[in-house]
């Protein structure tokens, strides 16, 4: 059972931080919550034991609320887990800027 999953590993302190930071004050609807909930059900069918269950809320609710802030997440994953180097990422960006600009 998927709960049973999360029942073991929920840390309590980490929900709450994050609900109250990245996720309560952008839902202003129940038709959003229903729209998070759904759309949570069914990503979790497939990958409930991979994820953290918090997290998949906060990217959830992200993703529903504010789709191009979850797109960016998604295309600058390297910079956001470290994995490459932020100053890279912003030479890269402004290297693009500077030719637009000429």
């Amino acid at each position: 059972n998927m709960l049973d999953v999360y029942n073991t590993r929920f840390d309590k302190k980490y929900w709450e931080s994050i609900f109250l930071s990245c996720i309560r004050p952008y839902i202003k609807s129940l038709r959003e919550i229903n729209r998070i909930v759904n759309l949570l059900q069914f990503k979790l069918a497939s990958i409930a034991e991979e994820v953290n269950f918090v997290d998949m809320v906060a990217l959830t609710t992200i993703e529903t609320v504010y789709p191009e802030v979850y797109e960016w997440i998604g295309s600058h994953k390297s910079v956001l887990t470290g994995v490459k180097e932020i100053d890279d990422y912003f030479s890269a960006y402004m290297d693009i800027n500077e030719k637009e600009i000429l």
